[in-house]
């Protein structure tokens, strides 16, 4: 399959209520190991972390990577596999709407089939205005268009992230539904809620929301079947198999889990 007909079926594993299981990998190697699996998996699309790629190379998250570095991890993952790959792209590695078209273009020349794109203010402070998130995520679809890839563009919010304490969250949904519909318009396939755990919340704004909805588990092992009743498109989990990978190889050598380095995920 060329780059579109990738993009094309990873837009088709999001269906509401089946989700799509993602493993996050951070590099050709953990790429290899999990598509080894897909028998037994189901892993037939990947995605990376922007924490695990940044911390197996010795970063700390939040686009501290060279972006040219990270190009260059992306690009020789989706070499390595034919199964569609999803990148995080974090915020863009820009601000400004042309630098994100052209920052956006050099992604998509690693071969990848989707991408995850986030509101909050990379080396800031809080999230970006659904009046500036609007035209950034336009830009990434402009970006596709310009490449004729369609990139399947997973609008991130980190609204129930930045909120640490879960008891908040209902009184940000509404909040979450108007990201979304605005980010739909702008050219977002869909809808990415890292943090938001409460599955009456993640059923309710998957009820008001036609485009697929991606949640992010707190461990690998927390059984699907509690989550597909929420009508979730997709599942993820982030930066834990790099983790537990790490902890698993220490630990095999006499360190308590507690002991090993991990850089701290900035999400």
């Amino acid at each position: 399959m060329n780059q579109s007909e990738k993009s094309i079926l990873f837009a088709q594993m999001h269906r509401k209520g089946q989700p799509l299981l993602l493993y996050n990998i951070w590099d050709a190697g953990s790429a290899l190991a999990v598509v080894s699996t897909e028998k037994k998996t189901g892993a037939t699309a990947l995605a990376t972390s922007s924490w695990a790629v940044a911390a197996a190379h010795g970063f700390e998250d939040g686009q501290l990577m060279p972006r040219d570095f990270m190009l260059a991890i992306t690009q020789r993952i989706a070499a390595c596999v034919t199964v569609p790959v999803t990148a995080d792209f974090e915020g863009g590695y820009a601000v400004s709407p042309l630098d994100i078209e052209g920052s956006t273009a050099a992604l998509l020349a690693t071969g990848i089939a989707g991408l995850n794109f986030e509101d909050q203010v990379v080396g800031g402070a809080g999230l970006y205005s659904i009046s500036t998130q609007v035209p950034r995520i336009a830009a990434v679809r402009a970006a596709c268009f310009r490449a004729s890839v369609p990139t399947f563009i997973n609008a991130r919010t980190d609204l129930f992230l930045q909120q640490v304490d879960n008891g908040q969250h209902a009184g940000l949904i509404e909040q979450a539904i108007a990201r979304a519909l605005a980010y739909q318009d702008a050219g977002a396939d869909g809808f990415f809620v890292p943090g938001l755990k409460d599955k009456r919340l993640i059923g309710r704004l998957c009820a008001a929301l036609e485009m697929p909805v991606n949640i992010m588990l707190d461990a690998p092992l927390t059984p699907i079947d509690l989550e597909t009743g929420c009508n979730v498109a997709r599942i993820s989990v982030g930066p834990l198999g790099y983790q537990l990978a790490c902890k698993d190889l220490a630990t095999r050598f006499g360190a308590g889990a507690d002991d090993v380095l991990c850089l701290s995920p900035r999400s």
